[in-house]
């Protein structure tokens, strides 16, 4: 993923890696039925990611609106 807005509304050139965080969404996972549990008062079940910035080499790229 790559931009953003930070915590003053400004545009971002941040990197990130985004994966599934595949340890925490393994215990979610009904072993019957193979589907997501949903958690307590949820409407959809929520699948977890992990976020790991990377730090580029160079200019990176023109963040766009």
């Amino acid at each position: 993923m790559f931009g953003g807005i930070n915590e003053r509304d400004l545009q971002t050139d941040d990197f990130y890696w985004v994966t599934p965080d595949v340890k925490t969404n393994a215990k979610l996972i009904n072993s019957k039925t193979g589907e997501f549990k949903t958690a307590h008062n949820a409407s959809k079940p929520e699948v977890k990611l992990v976020a790991k910035r990377i730090q580029a080499e160079g200019r990176g790229p023109i963040a766009r609106a």
